[in-house]
């Protein structure tokens, strides 16, 4: 069976990592963006742990997988509202 590519946007385009993840990042840090394929933070905050600062979702193959595997990631950080 032939499935026709799915155009998705993404519910987090646009958006900043640290800014919605509540994250005290250092003032000369720079920004991380969602559509970034490795969201480095090893200059993000003392309270996360070295292993989690670094997030590489260009291992991903799937296009489709990457955006859910990000979107995931970025709404389990997100404080609860």
């Amino acid at each position: 069976m032939f499935f026709p590519p799915l155009r998705v946007t993404p519910r987090f385009a646009g958006v900043g990592i640290a800014e919605m993840a509540d994250l005290a990042m250092l003032p000369d840090s720079h920004g991380y963006w969602f559509e970034e394929e490795v969201w480095d933070m090893s200059d993000g905050p003392e309270s996360m742990k070295p292993c989690s600062k670094v997030w590489r979702f260009n291992k991903v193959c799937d296009p489709l997988w990457r955006l859910v595997t990000k979107e995931l990631i970025l709404a389990r950080m997100c404080p609860p509202q």
